[in-house]
């Protein structure tokens, strides 16, 4: 695709928050309007090429932040650096690390897995070898730089709406709207992308339970995890099952206010519930 010009990208930008902003707010009939007027867009046949630089932009790519590696280039500071292997054939200072929760939920059959978690004793795209002794076990693959891997400005682009997501955003919203058979189709073309196959249920609620599966493994890392789970009501189970973190339900679905903002809003705000 030719890279966008001020005004389309600036167009682009505000069509993707206000179709996340629908969607999260369960404006079901609306979200599916928007994502109907989204044409011209294809899945990548390839998942692994998404990630490459070579795939940056591709007809799959709705909205990127680009990177420009290089000290003297317009980078995203650090964020293939502080993500990468740490120790041993290691590269990075190792944030962000998957779960092994993330890793067992895909099939072994799946091909986002090993194009989404850099684990030990793995060879990458590239013919980078992260041996068996990095200090954890798994790393965010999407954040890895063949070319400046260990520099703190890298050429890696942040893909933060992609076409995948709007199937999936359209079958939510069709399957909520108990337009179920519809969506299914859509759901699909995620999954055998994928190469799992159609999906094997066709109830509303089993399949609304394998779109949330298909958002969790298809858009790791892409910044949608917290969101997801917050408006599904799965945060409170999510943060117990990572290490017995707590999610107060009624409090942690938002922020505290600051409190210069309240004293200056002369009595017109007080704090969000539970702060």
């Amino acid at each position: 695709m030719e890279p966008l010009i001020k005004e389309e990208h600036q167009l682009g930008q505000l069509m993707h928050f206000w179709q996340k902003f629908i969607y999260i707010r369960k404006k079901w009939q609306l979200a599916l309007d928007e994502c109907n007027l989204v044409t011209g867009y294809s899945l990548t046949t390839n998942f692994q090429d998404i990630y490459k630089v070579s795939g940056e932009n591709n007809d799959e790519s709705i909205f990127e932040i680009n990177g420009t590696g290089g000290t003297a280039g317009r980078a995203i500071q650090q964020y293939s650096q502080v993500q990468g292997a740490r120790g041993t054939t290691g590269w990075g200072w190792g944030f962000a690390t998957p779960t092994q929760g993330l890793y067992d939920a895909y099939s072994a059959t799946d091909t986002r897995r090993d194009v989404t978690i850099i684990h030990r004793d793995m060879t990458l795209y590239d013919g980078y070898y992260v041996g068996p002794n990095t200090e954890n076990k798994f790393y965010n693959y999407k954040a890895y730089s063949s070319n400046y891997r260990d520099q703190a400005s890298t050429d890696v682009n942040i893909r933060y709406l992609r076409y995948a997501e709007v199937l999936l955003i359209k079958a939510e919203a069709m399957n909520e709207l108990g337009q179920t058979s519809a969506a299914i189709p859509f759901l699909n073309q995620v999954r055998n992308r994928a190469n799992i196959g159609n999906t094997p249920v066709s109830s509303q609620a089993d399949v609304r339970a394998d779109i949330w599966k298909q958002r969790r493994l298809e858009l790791a890392f892409e910044h949608d995890r917290w969101f997801d789970l917050v408006r599904t009501g799965q945060a409170q189970a999510a943060m117990a099952a990572d290490g017995g973190k707590v999610f107060k339900v009624g409090t942690h679905e938002v922020f505290p206010l600051p409190q210069d903002f309240i004293m200056e809003a002369g009595g017109l705000s007080a704090q969000n519930p539970g702060y």
